[in-house]
């Protein structure tokens, strides 16, 4: 049985994603839905918070947002990003209006019974090949 380079980089990539402890399920379903007020962080199980070395989370109020992302590497010489600005809604998805957020377009909904914000890239995978990568998924804390 020959396996084409995409659908064995896909293979791959399930594979990779069945170990990482928030990953999402394979093949489960995405359904969108408007943003909800909330921080958004990258641990779907607030156990796993401190497995976590580096990543954003995502804080919305009303039509406000909070962008901040973290890391366990100090340089006194960098200013750790902090963004705050205006959060746009549209039927599909949001746009965090700040022009150092990365990845300003995100969608919002519930993936797996969890309610997620997840970049426009990974809405774009998902649409593709059933899955939603991890990186870039932010989860709606409880």
């Amino acid at each position: 049985m020959k396996l084409s380079l995409l659908s064995a980089a896909v293979v791959v990539g399930l594979f990779v994603m069945s170990y990482a402890a928030d990953a999402p399920k394979v093949g489960t379903g995405f359904t969108i839905a408007p943003v909800k007020d909330g921080r958004y962080v990258p641990w779907r199980d607030s156990r796993n918070e401190g497995k976590y070395y580096a990543g954003e989370i995502t804080t919305v109020v009303g039509t406000k947002f909070r962008c901040i992302y973290f890391t366990d590497v100090i340089r006194q010489e960098e200013i750790r990003p902090d963004y705050s600005g205006t959060l746009k809604s549209y039927a599909d998805h949001i746009y965090l209006d700040h022009p150092g957020v990365a990845y300003p377009y995100r969608v919002t909904g519930f993936l797996h019974g969890a309610f997620v914000m997840t970049t426009w890239r990974n809405y774009e995978h998902w649409k593709k090949f059933g899955s939603m990568p991890e990186h870039g998924t932010l989860y709606l804390e409880k």
